[in-house]
Formats: structure tokens, sequence, C-alpha cells
């Protein structure tokens, strides 16, 4: 993934090389946000591939976006609080 900034002139210059290594962890289907899926959505992904795995993508997606996304960054955190309280209920 290649993130790019706008020059002040206007002009797209790429600011830093972003290696994804699990592009389609959180399985968000083209033409949706993150945010519009339902929470058992990411409780059955945290099944599939584990809680740590998916609180990591949430949590990347939080800080990726907490300065020019902030709306976007609380949409990650609050998926991620919901889940952690709907796993934790379950594993007891």
């Amino acid at each position: 993934m290649l993130i790019t900034l706008l020059s002040e002139s206007g002009h797209k210059k790429p600011k830093a090389k972003i290696v994804v290594k699990h592009p389609d962890i959180l399985e968000v289907p083209e033409g949706k946000k993150f945010w519009q899926l339902p929470l058992s959505h990411y409780v059955k992904l945290v099944e599939k591939h584990g809680y740590r795995e998916i609180a990591r993508a949430l949590t990347n997606l939080e800080v990726w976006n907490k300065r020019q996304h902030p709306e976007i960054a609380e949409k990650a955190r609050d998926i991620l609080e919901r889940l952690k309280k709907k796993v934790a209920k379950k594993n007891k």
C-alpha cells in the first residue's frame, strides 16, 4: 500500500510505503465500510483468525486514521471495545 499526500502545490507526493501483511483480514465486502458490518461479522472472524489478529487490524485502523479521520478511528475503537466484551462473555 502506498500512502500519498498532497503537496502545497496540490500535486500528489508519495509519503510512505506501508507493507500490509494481511490486506483482507477484516473481509469487508466491496462497496461496504468496515463500520457498516454487524458485530457478528467480527465475532466470526475472531473464530476464524483469532482475537489477536482481528484486534490488531482494528487497532491499526484506529492508529492510521487518528489524525486525519478521527471519526473513522473512533468507529474502529468502538468496534474493538464491543468485540472485546463479546469475546470475553463467550469465553466465560
